[in-house]
């Protein structure tokens, strides 16, 4: 079980207005729904 996740927020995860796009988020909620 992950109990950390970390991210490199170069653009990699950021859309180009600097926020985190839905498949982003909907797998960042389906990884906090596992615990």
């Amino acid at each position: 079980m992950a109990r950390l996740a970390a991210f490199d927020m170069d653009g990699t995860l950021l859309m180009p207005d600097h926020h985190l796009g839905e498949k982003t988020l909907s797998t960042l909620a389906r990884l906090r729904e596992r615990d």
